[in-house]
């Protein structure tokens, strides 16, 4: 489990080190989050990693997919 305080070691590197655990066991981590309070849904369908709020800076780029719920529906979003 993470940090709670998140910060003692960083978000950041507790994140990278739990992708390097993740990937040196093939597991599968599902991670929650809110999303920022600027996304406007009239802009775009769904949100994207870039609106995903971040109280802590951790680098999204850790994270290969991400999956995005709107009024009933569902997008999965591929890293590149």
């Amino acid at each position: 489990m993470l940090d709670q305080r998140r910060d003692k070691p960083a978000l950041d590197a507790q994140v990278r080190e739990l992708k390097a655990f993740a990937d040196e066991r093939r597991a599968i981590v599902v991670c929650l989050s809110q999303i920022s309070r600027d996304y406007e849904p009239a802009s775009r369908p769904y949100p994207e990693l870039r609106d995903v709020r971040l109280p802590n800076p951790v680098d999204l780029s850790f994270f290969d997919k991400a999956c995005f719920l709107a009024n009933g529906r569902m997008q999965l979003q591929f890293g590149s």
